[in-house]
């Protein structure tokens, strides 16, 4: 297995998390990816059953949720400082977890992921408790 390009794949990897592009033309270029994702699952039937089974999911479940996008949805005012703020509030190394997984020696990959991941700020960011979730259905719509 070759890993000469291995470093710099940590490097551009970790560098998504220190310094993310979030200008303007980035955040309408993922949107629009983002739309071609929603348009390509439209005929899908995966997709179908998962939009059928958020739909008739109790309100207050994380099942039923808007789970994907489209332009329309997406272009509204103020989303991408609503993606900004997610990152300054989300995005902290304390609540993070990293596993990378090469032949390198162990010594060697603990070296590049202290070189490339230490500059992630820790924010001292809460973890959200998501360990109470709402059940997505009530007894009479299980059957």
């Amino acid at each position: 297995m070759s890993n000469e390009a291995f470093e710099g794949a940590l490097d551009r990897f970790a560098q998504f998390f220190i310094e993310p592009l979030l200008g303007k033309n980035q955040t309408a270029r993922e949107m629009k990816a983002v739309d071609s994702e929603y348009n390509m699952g439209l005929q899908s039937d995966y997709w179908r059953f998962n939009a059928l089974q958020g739909h008739l999911s109790r309100k207050e479940s994380a099942q039923n949720r808007f789970t994907c996008g489209n332009l329309e949805t997406l272009q509204v005012a103020g989303i991408r400082d609503a993606l900004i703020n997610f990152h300054s509030k989300y995005y902290s190394a304390n609540i993070m977890k990293l596993v990378v997984s090469s032949n390198e020696t162990l010594a060697q990959l603990e070296q590049y992921v202290q070189l490339y991941f230490a500059p992630i700020p820790n924010k001292n960011t809460t973890r959200p408790d998501l360990s109470k979730p709402v059940e997505p259905f009530d007894s009479g719509n299980l059957g």
